[in-house]
C-alpha cells in the first residue's frame, strides 16, 4: 500500500493539483517512522508540504520524523515527552494540539503547559471529523484548552488564531 501511495496516488494528486499538503498518521498500527518519512519525501518531490499526525496514541516517533522532514506541523501530541519537546525546540515545525480528539476519544490532553513553558509556540485546531472529533467548534476547543490543558485564555486564543495560521502558511 505504501508503494501505491508513493508511486501512484501522490503523482496523480499532484498532476491534478488536488492538494497543497501531504499528511501522514505516524502511529503504531498505521504508518511507521520509516514509512512516514518515505511518504513525506515522495510528496515533497511534488511540492506538497508535510504535516504529520504524531504521538496521539503512543510516543510514535512522529515528532522526530516531522522535524527531520521539515513538516510545517506535528498534530495531536497527546503523548509527547521531554525528548520530543527538545527536538521541536530548534525547528520551524509547529506543535499542534487537537483537544477535540482527546476529549471525544477520552485520551490524555496535550501537555500544553509543558510545551509553552519550554518556550515553544502551540497551535490549536479541532481535528473535525466524524470518527474521532465530531465537533468543529473552535470556542469548544479554546475552552478545552483552558480547562483541560491549563492554558490561559490569551494563550488559547493565540494558539487558535496566529499560531494555527502559521501552519497554513
Amino acid at each position: 500500500y505504501i508503494n501505491e501511495v508513493i508511486d501512484q496516488m501522490i503523482p496523480a494528486v499532484a498532476a491534478e493539483k488536488l492538494a497543497e499538503y501531504i499528511a501522514v498518521f505516524c502511529e503504531t498500527g498505521f504508518c511507521s517512522m520509516d514509512e512516514t518519512e518515505r511518504i513525506v519525501e515522495a510528496g515533497k518531490k511534488y511540492g506538497l508540504i508535510p504535516r504529520i499526525h504524531a504521538n496521539q496514541l503512543s510516543r510514535s516517533g512522529g515528532v522526530q520524523v516531522g522535524v527531520k522532514t521539515g513538516a510545517i506541523c506535528v498534530d495531536h501530541l497527546e503523548n509527547i515527552g521531554d525528548e520530543e519537546i527538545q527536538v521541536l525546540m530548534y525547528s520551524s515545525t509547529m506543535p499542534v494540539s487537537l483537544p477535540g480528539a482527546a476529549f471525544f476519544l477520552n485520551l490524555p490532553f496535550t501537555p500544553a503547559r509543558k510545551i509553552i513553558d519550554a518556550g515553544l509556540p502551540l497551535a490549536i485546531a479541532s481535528d473535525y471529523n466524524p470518527g474521532s472529533a465530531p465537533s468543529g467548534s473552535m470556542p469548544l476547543m479554546i475552552s478545552l484548552a483552558c480547562i483541560k490543558m491549563k492554558m490561559t485564555p490569551e494563550e488559547a486564543i493565540n494558539a487558535s488564531t496566529v499560531n494555527t495560521a502559521y501552519t497554513l502558511g
